[in-house]
């Protein structure tokens, strides 16, 4: 039976760089930096496999000119090797030689992939691996929003909400197609409040035993904020998680509160989030529309892009 390829997934600042440090502490499996190219280089799988057999060069000479690969600290000579001993049949095939030469280096016997916006090609993914299974961690939009706007990622809260709003909803949508036995939602406040408990759930669902050793991720955490580009953007990672340690109701305006809710709230109370703000009034409405209007008009026109690389902490 084919081991489990997780794929952690979710709106960025949602705690995905703390679970995937966690699992990556695991003695048996090892989750690279985000990678992009899994998903980037999958739209060239036809002319990787357009000749009588799978084009090895060409595939390797794209994966190599990706920051993603350049990330995974992995020789590009021991990637040849590997592939000239035993040519990959398919792309997925050879994503797959990538990710276990990769968990090898490390003196693990399985793999996974941690890159956010992946949540938006939960679909693609499930298709191309079918034994891809996918966590999708989520976090109170209210607080992905707040840590955005901290983070320079976003300058107005409707683009940092509505952008939360639509990676999840997309990513709900996606995996109750999958099914429970691919796709798993976590609450980021469970995996604080209670990891141990939480940790032994998302095992139990990617065929994995549960180890302690998940709970002291601190030094996975650190290697990985070192190799990252704004490590201090990452500090708060290499602590233990507390609970409330931010509290978007405490640190805005009411009035901002009301529109972030108002934006986001019918989302925020499906996934269980009271809501504070009260009923929107008249002018969180007016003010909302108009809000709305310009995030639609800015996605249309490309001008949110920076978002979708924000790192997931």
């Amino acid at each position: 039976m084919t081991a489990a390829f997780p794929f952690i997934v979710g709106c960025g600042r949602s705690g995905t760089t703390l679970l995937r440090s966690m699992l990556d502490s695991h003695p048996e499996i090892a989750i690279p930096h985000e990678t992009y190219y899994v998903v980037r280089l999958a739209g060239n799988r036809r002319r990787y496999g357009s000749g009588a057999g799978f084009a090895t060069e060409s595939f390797l000479d794209d994966l190599f000119a990706t920051g993603g690969f350049g990330r995974m600290d992995l020789s590009q000579d021991v990637v040849r090797a590997a592939f000239s001993s035993r040519p990959p049949s398919s792309y997925p095939d050879a994503i797959r030689r990538v990710f276990k030469l990769y968990a090898l280096e490390r003196g693990k016997t399985r793999y996974g992939d941690k890159t956010p916006v992946y949540v938006l090609h939960i679909g693609l993914l499930g298709s191309l691996f079918p034994e891809a299974r996918f966590v999708h961690i989520i976090r109170d939009g209210r607080d992905v929003t707040r840590s955005f706007l901290d983070g320079g990622w976003a300058d107005r809260i409707e683009d940092a909400a509505l952008y939360w709003r639509l990676q999840v909803t997309r990513g709900r949508k996606a995996g109750r197609r999958l099914g429970p036995d691919r796709y798993h939602e976590v609450r980021y406040e469970d995996l604080v409040a209670e990891p141990g408990a939480t940790l032994e759930t998302i095992c139990a669902f990617l065929g994995m035993a549960f180890d302690p050793a998940m709970l002291r991720y601190q030094e996975s955490a650190r290697r990985w904020a070192a190799a990252s580009s704004r490590p201090e953007r990452h500090r708060n990672i290499l602590h233990v998680p507390t609970e409330g340690v931010r509290d978007w109701r405490r640190e805005v305006s009411q009035h901002d509160l009301a529109i972030v809710e108002h934006l986001t709230g019918g989302l925020l109370a499906d996934l269980g989030y009271e809501l504070s703000a009260g009923a929107s009034s008249l002018n969180v409405r007016v003010d909302g529309g108009r809000r709305w209007a310009g995030w639609q008009g800015r996605r249309i026109g490309g001008h949110l892009r920076g978002l979708v690389h924000a790192a997931g902490s």
